[in-house]
């Protein structure tokens, strides 16, 4: 049973490429057109292709109404089948109707055009391709391509216009699309921050920072949108609720949710059931008429047989009852408790009050409110300004909960970092990170005059900042990581202490600037010479480890607003954490220094050596690879100690490094073998090659001269070279090899150089 069912699957699944295969034969060879000697095989040929378009279509059609949706995808090779019969059959009556002069020839234009609609781009060229092959096949099964190929050369141009222009059609109309969607969710969140910012959820300068910031983001709402989106979806829930209970108790005409603008000058209607369309949407004025007389006195007002008051109505207002209770932003008691006198008695700012509320609620009708109405509405009112209270309070909890996520993940980031490089870029990713409106971030680092690691210390008390300290001369500042506009020309810049910003964040141990960027006659950031612009907001934050100043923080965004309070303390912070994490990936560098480094001379050590010329001779083994090094010593070099003295050998030393290291490539290796010994390690050489180094190298020291305390001195060097090669089959016996030809050049006269005697291999 189960073979029979496997062969029945079988069966199915090659049913319809067998038969587009047969078709496509039966294309080449003409079998579709008119013949009246072979009607029997032309029939039999259209049935069968019939017959496969018919279990294509049947075939779809089962798929849909199985998944149970019509948009759903059906597998990509029964897409490919069903286009490419979908090509044969138009050929098909091409070759029936005429051939290559057919009037159905359009329809292979028209299907090239269908397969870029409705196939990926990947998969339709090489089906539009295959048409124009079928078109060709046609041509050759008419014996027409050499006497009318001019024809079949524009119907393929006329192919493959057709599916670009569809295809650039539709990417047009994908984009329009999608950009209609862009505005519209834009306008979604540019309202949802306005009523945010009425309802006191988010700063005025933040949400416009990060509105500003929106309009050039790839993605469609970032998460503090999002949020901002649930918290006023919540409040407008609560507000309809409000209207809802008002409209049950109080049987008004009208009942509203009017809210203030930030500064708290003008109303806006928020929420509104009245049978009228005549309500001014607003801005209002919050001094003027029934609302600003809520908003000036802080508590309910009922007004009967008013209706001029009633300006929130285009036009006469149809009622003259109005009863209103402000939403307070601080649920501060009840509004029908009397008041002690200093309460009552009108505040110095005329501002004070209306800044306090939110807006106000009010309901009207033609018969006037009672008492008990009265005491409903602001029980109601004050509810709601509870509400409010409550999703500001979550609000900003979770804001603060993502942003303790980030800045905790910032320190995490900078704790992984062993190298001041990698510190710096971490510390660059993640400001950008915490805010996302910095449009140039950098970190700058103070190096030179005080030691290895980067110190600055601030000013004393008695040491004002014109007069720095002796060391401030020889500082120099180096940007060591940047991000945003113009950053590549900022990558590894370094300039000299000047009276720029950066140079005086380090000097003064403080953030600057302290004012606005527009009141600065002239802002220089870095140097004189380099010349950041379009920077409306710009803050730059000392590192400060400890008592000491080693670099800054520089922030700047494009918008004036991009630079929020909230930013900047948590921008602070990264800069503490970066400051200690830039200070100590300096000290595991000269840690790391110091313990393959050789004090005397600053080449590699014997131990760094060693551990290198293992890891390049299993390389060469390995792969087969030339691998050359080089043994050499200072000739007479106790003569210099005994005759000179040993600071004057030091000196010799020390000269000799240099000049070894300025007469290897960048691929070879210097180091320190012992005493008065010295080594290279050469890759990808061979003898020849590193005789030519040796040689270079021992030309050069002879000529250089060595300044020491007696005068300069003159020295030579022998040397010994050895390759890896037969009998060689440890790296101890490459230097072996070395050191026995350094031996004969000694006994030779020194001040030569000598290649290793082949080994004879084991």
């Amino acid at each position: 049973m189960r073979d029979n069912a496997r062969t029945g699957l079988l069966v199915r699944q090659a049913s319809v490429p067998l038969a587009l295969a047969c078709c496509t034969v039966l294309l080449v060879v003409g079998a579709f057109a008119p013949s009246p000697r072979h009607a029997i095989g032309r029939i039999a040929c259209w049935l069968l292709l019939l017959a496969a378009d018919l279990v294509c279509a049947i075939r779809t059609v089962r798929f849909r109404l199985r998944a149970g949706r019509a948009d759903r995808a059906q597998p990509r090779n029964w897409s490919i089948e069903t286009a490419l019969l979908l090509a044969v059959s138009s050929q098909a009556l091409v070759q029936l109707t005429g051939g290559v002069r057919s009037p159905l020839q359009p329809l292979g234009y028209l299907v090239g055009a269908g397969m870029m609609i409705a196939l990926p781009l990947l998969v339709a060229v090489p089906l539009v391709a295959v048409v124009i092959a079928l078109d060709a096949a046609l041509f050759f099964s008419a014996g027409a391509m050499r006497t009318q190929w001019p024809l079949w050369l524009a119907q393929t141009a006329f192919t493959i216009l057709f599916a670009a222009l569809y295809h650039a059609l539709l990417a047009a109309q994908l984009w329009r699309a999608g950009r209609a969607e862009r505005t519209a969710v834009r306008r979604r969140v540019a309202d949802a921050e306005e009523r945010a910012r009425e309802l006191r959820l988010v700063a005025t300068a933040e949400a416009r920072a990060r509105a500003d910031d929106s309009e050039s983001g790839e993605s469609l709402l970032s998460p503090i949108e999002r949020e901002t989106l649930a918290a006023v979806s919540e409040m407008e829930s609560a507000l309809k609720g409000a209207l809802t209970v008002a409209e049950a108790a109080l049987k008004p005409h009208t009942v509203a949710v009017f809210l203030c603008s930030p500064d708290g000058a003008t109303l806006r209607l928020r929420e509104c059931v009245s049978p009228t369309e005549k309500l001014f949407l607003g801005p209002l004025s919050a001094r003027e008429g029934a609302l600003g007389a809520v908003l000036a006195a802080g508590r309910t007002v009922r007004l009967d047989g008013d209706g001029p008051a009633l300006s929130y109505y285009e036009g006469r207002a149809p009622v003259t009852c109005f009863l209103g209770a402000p939403l307070m932003a601080r649920a501060d008691g009840d509004p029908f408790l009397e008041k002690p006198e200093d309460d009552q008695a009108p505040s110095s700012d005329p501002n004070a009050r209306s800044n306090d509320a939110l807006g106000v609620l009010i309901v009207d009708r033609a018969t006037p409110f009672s008492s008990d109405e009265e005491r409903a509405l602001a029980a109601l009112a004050r509810e709601v300004a509870r509400a409010i209270e409550s999703e500001r309070l979550l609000f900003a909890v979770r804001r603060e909960k993502e942003e303790k996520a980030r800045f905790f993940r910032a320190l995490e980031a900078l704790n992984r970092t062993s190298s001041a490089a990698d510190a710096a870029q971490a510390a660059v990713e993640h400001a950008r990170s915490l805010c996302d409106t910095l449009d140039l971030c950098a970190i700058t680092l103070r190096e030179g005059g005080d030691g290895a690691v980067p110190s600055f210390p601030p000013p004393t008390s008695g040491q004002p900042p014109s007069a720095p300290p002796r060391s401030q001369s020889r500082a120099r500042h180096r940007i060591l990581a940047a991000q945003g506009d113009g950053s590549a020309a900022l990558q590894g810049l370094t300039f000299a202490d000047n009276p720029g910003l950066v140079s005086n964040v380090v000097r003064l141990g403080a953030p600057l600037p302290g004012r606005d960027l527009g009141a600065m006659d002239r802002v220089v950031i870095f140097d004189g010479n380099t010349v950041v612009r379009g920077l409306a907001a710009l803050k730059i934050f000392p590192l400060r480890a400890g008592d000491a100043v080693v670099g800054t923080l520089v922030c700047g965004s494009r918008t004036r607003h991009g630079l929020p309070m909230s930013a900047q303390t948590e921008l602070a912070m990264l800069a503490l954490q970066a400051a200690e994490a830039l200070v100590r990936a300096r000290l595991f560098e000269e840690t790391e220094r110091m313990a393959t480094t050789d004090g005397l001379t600053g080449i590699l050590n014997r131990r760094a050596m060693d551990d290198l010329l293992a890891a390049r001779f299993a390389e060469a083994v390995r792969y087969k690879r030339p691998l050359a090094f080089l043994l050499f010593d200072v000739d007479h070099f106790k003569k210099v100690n005994d005759v000179h003295g040993h600071q004057a050998g030091d000196a010799v030393l020390r000269g000799v490094a240099q000049v070894a290291a300025s007469q290897a490539r960048d691929s070879d290796r210097v180091a320190r073998y012992g005493g008065e010994e010295m080594a290279l390690i050469l890759p990808e050489t061979d003898l020849a090659g590193a005789m030519v180094i040796a040689e270079r190298i021992r030309v050069a020291v002879a000529a250089a001269e060595h300044a020491t305390e007696g005068g300069p001195l003159k020295v030579t060097v022998s040397a010994g070279v050895s390759v890896v090669g037969p009998g060689i089959e440890k790296a101890e016996q490459l230097i072996e090899a070395a050191d026995q030809a350094l031996y004969r050049a000694k006994q030779s006269g020194r001040n030569r150089c000598v290649a290793a005697r082949p080994r004879v291999a084991a």
